[in-house]
């Protein structure tokens, strides 16, 4: 059983029988050769068309899958953006807030030196207070010795009669 065709050989009455038998014989096993082939092939048709269907199945699912994936992509695109925005927004309140840190420290750094000064004024209070009651307390202090006096003499004069 070879790939190539027999030599038949021609006997006195035609073909000799031998070959004939053996072609016969080739052409048998070839045929139940083709056929152990198709069924091998139809069972390998039957395996691949699960396979295909199952790989259909997971192709769907996978493009089920992309889709989730695209749809999570283009809200996390949204959300970054979003954050993006507020990212910006708390920068630019930063910077208002690092502005007005810096006023209200020239204004805080201005009313310290304020209540410095006011507190040294409020030390020289007491001192300038008696400063300005001594004066007063002396006059004070002489109309006292005064009105001692005349109360002295008032009291060392005769009564006068009734």
């Amino acid at each position: 059983m070879g790939t190539r065709a027999p030599d038949l050989g021609k006997g006195l009455f035609g073909y000799r029988k031998s070959a004939v038998h053996q072609i016969i014989g080739d052409r048998d096993a070839m045929l139940r050769l083709a056929e152990v082939r198709v069924r091998r092939a139809e069972s390998n048709v039957g395996t691949l068309e699960t396979e295909v269907a199952a790989l259909k199945d997971l192709d769907i699912r996978k493009d089920e899958h992309i889709a989730r994936l695209k749809a999570q992509v283009e809200e996390l695109t949204t959300q970054t953006s979003q954050v993006g925005q507020g990212w910006q927004e708390l920068e630019a309140e930063a910077e208002k807030l690092a502005a007005w840190r810096g006023r209200v420290a020239s204004m805080s750094r201005a009313v310290a030196a304020r209540l410095a000064d006011l507190h040294a004024t409020m030390e020289q209070l007491p001192d300038r207070v008696e400063g300005a009651f001594a004066p007063l307390t002396e006059r004070v202090t002489a109309l006292d010795k005064r009105m001692e006096m005349a109360a002295g003499t008032l009291h060392s004069l005769p009564q006068p009669m009734k």
